[in-house]
Order: C-alpha cells, then structure tokens, then sequence
C-alpha cells in the first residue's frame, strides 16, 4: 500500500492491482475456453491451456479499515495456480471447496470464447468520514465507513484508500462479464447481464445515458 499524503486533513493511501496482477488480467483479452466463479475466486480457462485466476486481496488502513484490490496470477495448470496463490501474503483463508480441480465443470465462456475481447479495470476508493448528528443509524458518534466509486468521495472525508475494485470483460459480439469486490470481505461478485454491466457502466461514467 502507498501512502500519498498521509500527513494531509485528509490522508490519502494507495491499494490498486499490482503490475503482475494488471499483466495477467490483460490475458483475458485473449478466447477464453470456460470459467469458474464462486463466491471467493474466478478461474478462467483460456483456449490456448492457460489459466488466469483472480481474488481479494486485503491491506490494513492506519488500523481503521482493510481496503481491498484485485489481485490476479496466470499459470498453466491449476495446481500451479493454487501453488501462486498459497504463497500470496494478500490471501485470507480460502475453501478448499472452491478450488477447481482438473474434474471440476466450467462454466461455457459463450461470447468470451472469440478473440478480441476488452478488457477495463475500475477504479474504487473506500473512505471515512464524521458521522453526522443527525443520522440516527450511528447515534451521532464514531465514524462511518464507506466504500464506492471516485466520483461519491465526500469532501468531508478524512482517510482515504484507491482501490481497483472492479472489471468489465466484453466480447466484440457485446456480450461479457463483470466482476467486483463484494459486501462481505474477500468476496467478489459476477454477472454476465447485460442490463446489469451497462447500469455499471454508465454509474461508473464510463458510457452516457
């Protein structure tokens, strides 16, 4: 995690997908063969006997909050992968259950199974803030914490965290996959409708109304 100005009102860290997680989720522009999703991991097969596997990753905020980011890893087996993964200081305990072995079904990859596809990482930020005496919910005392997008950072905001908390694969034929950082720790969710990444999309200002 990188501090920015932490000696700052408003103190500013850093926590977004690394340089090897960035390399291995751009290989989800190539055809993909199948994927797995569960409520921790998403595994994709790709066609050329690959795999890319991503997850949550967690780093402590100044003992406040736990900011979350992607973390992602390529390999060319699956055990391979669970070998990376096992060693990643970032990883909470994860099921067993929900590690694919070589006789687990995948899911089809439909549209993703054609070359080309795009692939866009998102930007997040988790914050605190004063709760407000009037707020009945947090009793007028502490703090609330909330996660989000940049463009909802209040300006009363106090500790701050950059996160990369979401990713939208689409198929040249328009079709595609979102994943993002869950509610509950860890967990990520995915959805492959398409009503549901275009109401993403345009949250994140990425396409007009």
């Amino acid at each position: 995690m990188e501090a920015l100005n932490p000696d700052e009102r408003m103190r500013e860290y850093r926590f977004q997908a690394s340089e090897e997680s960035v390399d291995a989720l751009r290989r989800l522009r190539a055809s993909w063969s199948g994927v797995l999703a569960t409520a921790r991991l998403v595994t994709v097969a790709l066609a050329d006997d690959t795999f890319v596997r991503i997850w949550v990753g967690a780093a402590d905020v100044e003992g406040v909050f736990d900011a979350f980011r992607f973390v992602a890893i390529t390999a060319p087996t699956l055990s391979d992968l669970d070998a990376r993964m096992a060693a990643d200081d970032e990883t909470d305990d994860i099921p067993k259950s929900e590690l694919p072995t070589a006789s687990t079904p995948f899911a089809a990859a439909s549209d993703l199974s054609l070359p080309d596809n795009d692939v866009v990482l998102f930007t997040g930020v988790s914050w605190t803030e004063s709760a407000h005496a009037d707020a009945p919910l947090h009793g007028g005392q502490g703090t609330m914490h909330l996660s989000g997008h940049p463009g909802q950072l209040s300006e009363s905001a106090a500790l701050v965290c950059i996160t990369t908390d979401a990713l939208v694969v689409a198929a040249t034929t328009g079709g595609g996959m979102l994943i993002r950082t869950g509610l509950a720790p860890y967990s990520l969710q995915t959805t492959r409708d398409a009503d549901a990444i275009a109401a993403f999309l345009r949250e994140r200002a990425y396409t007009e109304e």
